[in-house]
């Protein structure tokens, strides 16, 4: 017995030009099935496929009638069939049949569980390379989908941000490249997923960054596509140290008998001086 989605092929064991034959159709790779050899490989089965096969040799010997049952899988999983690009939201959504659940919902990756939603559906906000792979649904009450492949490209379009953190008031410059070349072009620039600015040269400046410009930006040209998001950090600056009352005191206790000395010194010197001028003039 067999579900929709699956495969099934059928195998003559003699090496001569044989026939597979379905009940009430022509041979294998007139109106069904891929004829390879000996084989006959039926792909993406439905209901409708069920019914009775054997295989046929040119001499009249034949294999016994085997009866293939397909049953309708409940559960499907509704993905992007072309490639999506880095950078772009992906929703999966699983179905019953042709409605959508809106059931608890388990989605999975390459057979693991990722994430379980109460809509029956689950949304990628911005999918990258890593995020390719097999997925599948499953409700506790419908069962389970077949698995479907989405497939990630890379992206041509990337922002070039600082990858550290900047501080507040700093001059900071967002650069829309294709892949390792700016252009300038005409430029969407996206903050957390609202657009902020257009530019016809590519790059868009903030002149004094604020902790209110942090957070994911993109760009987006019309001709060339989307970039992947990136994180803008934006970080106070460091308050100037304060000095302490009694830190300030220790320092003059410390610095004291220093200046004491040299004020006893310098006074000193004045009065030897004033009394060597005063010798000299009498001495006139």
């Amino acid at each position: 017995m067999l579900k929709n989605g699956e495969f099934v092929w059928l195998n003559w064991i003699d090496t001569k030009k044989v026939s597979l034959v379905r009940k009430g159709l022509p041979e294998c790779a007139r109106e069904w099935g891929k004829a390879g050899g000996s084989t006959c490989t039926l792909t993406d089965v439905f209901h409708t496929d069920s019914g009775v096969y054997w295989c046929e040799s040119d001499s009249g010997q034949h294999s016994d009638a085997v009866n293939i049952t397909v049953i309708e899988r409940a559960v499907i999983l509704k993905s992007p069939v072309l490639p999506v690009t880095e950078g772009e939201a992906v929703t999966l959504r699983c179905r019953n049949k042709t409605t959508p659940s809106n059931l608890t919902t388990d989605f999975y990756k390459d057979g693991s569980l990722i994430r379980t939603e109460s809509t029956g559906e689950m949304t990628i906000p911005a999918v990258s390379k890593s995020d390719e792979g097999l997925y599948k649904c499953h409700n506790s009450d419908l069962g389970e989908s077949p698995e479907s492949w989405l497939a990630v490209r890379a992206g041509a379009v990337i922002l070039e941000s600082p990858v550290l953190p900047v501080t507040e008031g700093e001059a900071v410059t967002l650069h829309c490249r294709y892949q390792t070349t700016p252009f300038n072009l005409t430029t969407d620039f996206y903050k957390d997923g609202s657009l902020i600015r257009t530019e016809s040269t590519g790059e868009m400046t903030i002149p004094a960054v604020s902790k209110s410009d942090e957070g994911l930006y993109k760009c987006h040209n019309s001709d060339l596509g989307e970039s992947p998001q990136s994180w803008l950090a934006v970080r106070t600056p460091s308050p100037a140290p304060i000095m302490s009352l009694p830190r300030l005191i220790c320092h003059l206790v410390v610095a004291s008998p220093y200046l004491l000395t040299s004020i006893i010194l310098g006074v000193k010197y004045h009065r030897r001086e004033q009394g060597r001028n005063q010798n000299t003039h009498h001495s006139f």
